[in-house]
């Protein structure tokens, strides 16, 4: 049993209204409202994962894209995140750091060091922006050594880049 993850299957009929709120000690609790509108018109079955709230525990993001060398987030694909920060409005006690990466070939180490970080500045706002104090939350970006060892994997097995884009740490 992964002890990261727990999580839980849960069938819904349509044209009934659902709250979904599951709470456990050590976890972020989840809570999610459905009702005919947003559910198929066949049963659908709903899939939830509790998350650790442990110190350490950290979150890699894949689906939030910027714009190419840019710490601009693309419009659309922010959308990786707005579970994140219902997560963070439940919980007030719980802060974090926001993790920026970027796609390496060790090029210019400098500049990949301040575009990682600038991307989590970028993150950090969208939080902010969405309601969580701006103290809970520190950035950080790679440190030269994960440049060095993403861009030698790229140039020796052309897996330097993982996809993790962002990474929230508590």
């Amino acid at each position: 049993q992964d002890k990261t993850y727990r999580g839980r299957r849960i069938k819904f009929v349509p044209d009934f209204h659902y709250t979904l709120y599951a709470k456990k000690e050590g976890y972020f609790s989840v809570y999610r409202e459905f009702n005919p509108r947003n559910l198929m018109t066949q049963d659908t079955v709903q899939i939830y994962y509790m998350e650790r709230t442990e110190r350490g525990s950290s979150f890699p993001i894949k689906n939030v894209y910027f714009e190419d060398g840019e710490a601009v987030i693309i419009p659309g694909y922010d959308t990786a995140l707005l579970d994140y920060v219902a997560m963070f409005l439940n919980h007030p006690e719980v802060t974090f750091m926001v993790k920026g990466y970027v796609q390496t070939y060790g090029v210019d180490i400098e500049s990949d060091m301040l575009l990682s970080l600038e991307r989590a500045k970028t993150v950090k706002q969208y939080f902010i922006r969405d309601g969580i104090e701006a103290d809970r939350i520190t950035t950080s970006g790679m440190t030269k050594n994960e440049i060095r060892r993403a861009a030698a994997a790229a140039l020796d097995k052309g897996e330097g880049f993982s996809g993790i884009r962002v990474e929230l740490i508590i």
